[in-house]
């Protein structure tokens, strides 16, 4: 019959040496942020993994309804946020945030980043989701929705950019309305998406196996301080799952030697890498991307080591150690 779906931790700092433990899984999203944010607080405090979300974040998460769903598309559990519109954001939201600009808007992570007095305090001055959307959600023109949850990217891409960048739905607004024509592209797009979805969860019924990135070293990444230095970390994300490194302070050529584990469905599967200098006022900065396909060479217990080159950087590469794990016996 099909193979009981199952997730490995790694116990040990070495991936070549250390021994897997297997234990149940679930792999939809919320699960999946839900059990990486245990494992990031507990990583933090030292201790078990008994509080997923800080304290403070949820105290204001639970001081209202609409906190606790995201402010763009009504998505339940968001774990991220716009720091200076004071609303909390489900990550596909997130993604067009950062689209936008931090001239627009500051992403970061609820779970994940740091969160300074000043910054927090910030945030919560926004108000929270449901004052903020009463004031940039007024009055949206004819032919403007607001996205669900399963909303195709380009539907988010015109509610938020209209929404944030052009303030075209508050009130008085004398935004034209949306085209017939219009409306049938973003119907088109909706529909294309929904069929991704389809396919998406067929293929995510069975997964075969476990990529451990141990991520050893960078090497010359930009500089994005005024010190000439940057404090680097990187985000892994394989399809819904995302899981990120320590964040490295003050330098640019950080040694990391820190090992991440990821789903994957079976060979062919894209890794998606992507570097970020922290910064603890402003969202953070992009250090560049790159990708890798997991190939049945990782599958051995010295695995594959990798110079991977940053794109849309002027320079930067990453040292990785990739090692697959078969599930199926």
């Amino acid at each position: 019959g099909d193979p009981t779906l199952r997730i490995m931790s790694l116990s040990g700092s070495d991936s070549s040496s250390s021994s897997l433990t297997s234990s149940s899984c679930s792999f939809d999203a919320e699960t999946h942020d839900a059990k990486r944010a245990q494992v990031v607080s507990a990583a933090k405090s030292g201790a078990g993994a008994s509080d997923a979300v800080p304290d403070f974040v949820a105290r204001w998460l639970e001081s209202s309804p609409l906190n606790n769903m995201c402010a763009d598309c009504g998505s339940p559990s968001p774990r991220w946020a716009s720091i200076n519109h004071g609303v909390s954001v489900c990550i596909e939201c997130s993604g067009v945030h950062r689209h936008l600009g931090v001239h627009v808007s500051k992403p970061r992570s609820l779970l994940l980043d740091e969160w300074p007095e000043g910054m927090w305090a910030e945030f919560v001055a926004g108000g929270g989701n449901a004052a903020v959307n009463a004031v940039l959600e007024a009055a949206p023109p004819a032919g403007y929705v607001k996205p669900t949850a399963t909303a195709s990217r380009a539907q988010r891409d015109l509610w938020i950019a209209k929404k944030y960048a052009e303030r075209a739905f508050v009130a008085g607004n004398t935004t034209a309305p949306l085209s017939a024509e219009q409306i049938a592209q973003l119907g088109a797009s909706d529909a294309a998406a929904a069929s991704v979805r389809a396919a998406s969860a067929t293929a995510m019924t069975e997964y075969k196996g476990m990529i451990a990135v141990t991520l050893l070293e960078g090497k010359d990444l930009m500089a994005k301080d005024v010190n000439g230095k940057s404090d680097p970390y990187v985000v892994l994300r394989l399809g819904a799952q995302e899981v990120k490194s320590k964040t490295k302070k003050k330098t640019l050529n950080p040694v990391w030697n820190e090992t991440l584990m990821l789903c994957v469905p079976d060979f062919g599967a894209t890794l998606e890498i992507s570097a970020f200098d922290w910064d603890k006022v402003s969202s953070d900065d992009s250090l560049g991307t790159a990708s890798v396909t997991v190939v049945r060479e990782m599958e051995s217990e010295s695995g594959v080591h990798l110079w991977v080159p940053l794109e849309g950087a002027t320079s930067g590469a990453l040292h990785l150690k990739l090692v697959y794990n078969s599930l199926v016996h």
